[in-house]
């Protein structure tokens, strides 16, 4: 039996994606990380090395289970920056965020500019439905069944 999985609960993996590596385990409709030991558990490198080999070696026999989470975190931030730049209507703030994001340590920059815009609550609510539409592109492209 396929479990859905809960939109919001892979969008904070999205959010872990820089730090471990995830998967969808389609079956169970929850997300798990190399290293946990519960749904939403912390990230533990030091666990129990025969229950993570133990989890590996299940992965490896039903791999047709588990979907990769991708790394949203470095291949999305500097794309949705950009297009939450593009959409403010205030011509001066867009113009400033849109220089930010070149050279070296872009992405920290311009997040530090939207703190220093007081920009940061539109952009944690931007940030929110851009995560949440590439949640439901994701759950698409790899027939995943979801709920919101």
């Amino acid at each position: 039996m396929t479990l859905r999985i809960r939109l919001n609960e892979l969008v904070n993996a999205f959010s872990r994606s820089d730090e471990a590596i995830g998967y969808v385990d389609i079956e169970q409709g929850r997300v798990i990380f190399m290293g946990d030991d519960a749904p939403g558990g912390v990230i533990d490198y030091d666990a129990d090395d025969e229950a993570q080999l133990s989890r590996a070696m299940d992965m490896e026999d039903n791999w047709e289970r588990y979907v990769a989470l991708p790394n949203i975190e470095d291949y999305e931030m500097k794309a949705q920056l950009a297009s939450f730049a593009g959409q403010l209507e205030d011509d001066v703030k867009k113009e400033k965020l849109f220089d930010s994001l070149n050279g070296v340590g872009a992405i920290t920059c311009t997040k530090r500019l939207i703190k220093n815009l007081s920009l940061d609550e539109e952009w944690a609510r931007y940030r929110t439905r851009c995560m949440m539409a590439l949640a439901r592109e994701f759950c698409e492209e790899n027939q995943i069944e979801y709920e919101e």
